[in-house]
């Protein structure tokens, strides 16, 4: 025999209903990101709008990533010049 419909409480209800509006709100909100990334991506790279806006999410990310190293990179080779540059003038008695 089938066991008897469970009465369902108001909180289940309402996670039933709200889950999937919280989860729409979330995806827009990941979707709004990633287009400001598209946005800034394309003003810091050589690449046209039109092949720009082709890219997948995935690759949107990982020009992004990529982007994000390479200025790291360049940020430390800074700090590694004017490390040393501030060495040999204290070496020379000027700094």
């Amino acid at each position: 025999m089938a066991s008897p419909p469970l009465a369902t409480s108001r909180t289940y209800q309402y996670r039933k209903v709200m889950k999937p509006l919280l989860e729409i709100k979330r995806r827009a909100g990941i979707n709004k990101c990633l287009d400001e990334l598209k946005h800034l991506i394309m003003e810091l790279i050589e690449m046209d709008a039109d092949t720009l806006a082709k890219l997948e999410k995935a690759d949107i990310l990982e020009l992004t990533v990529h982007h994000l190293h390479r200025q790291q990179q360049q940020h430390l080779q800074m700090e590694h010049f004017w490390r040393g540059f501030y060495q040999k003038l204290s070496g020379l008695g000027l700094g």
